[in-house]
């Protein structure tokens, strides 16, 4: 209860600064939709079409894709990023990253971001 929640959506959509009042974020989640965006690339998928596959491929095989645990420290967002073993670590995995992390750090106000692959 006296936790803070907010939300922060991929690629783009609604964002909620960090609150006591979970309803209000509830209520937020639920007005989530999903949407494609284009990024060319190297096989011409945006992130958004990566992790819908990625979710996919998760859910036929009932396993757990990742998880991630962010926190801003005086001024400094870090997040520690894991994938489940059957999911390949990639340098184009990386780049979007990384450049979500600039994303979120703007968002949450913090002066810079780094991110590193959790430890197994």
């Amino acid at each position: 209860p006296g936790d803070t929640v907010g939300l922060y959506t991929f690629p783009v959509g609604p964002r909620m600064e960090p609150t006591l009042e979970h309803n209000l974020v509830s209520q937020a989640v639920d007005r989530v939709v999903g949407r494609s965006q284009a990024v060319p690339g190297d096989y011409n998928l945006s992130p958004s079409e990566i992790i819908d596959i990625t979710a996919e491929i998760s859910r036929q095989s009932s396993i757990n894709v990742g998880r991630g645990n962010a926190a801003v420290t005086d001024g400094q967002l870090a997040i520690d990023i894991g994938l489940a073993s059957s999911h390949r670590k990639s340098t184009a995995l990386g780049r979007a990253l990384d450049e979500e992390m600039a994303r979120m750090a703007v968002f949450l106000g913090a002066d810079e971001a780094s991110w590193q692959w959790a430890k197994p």
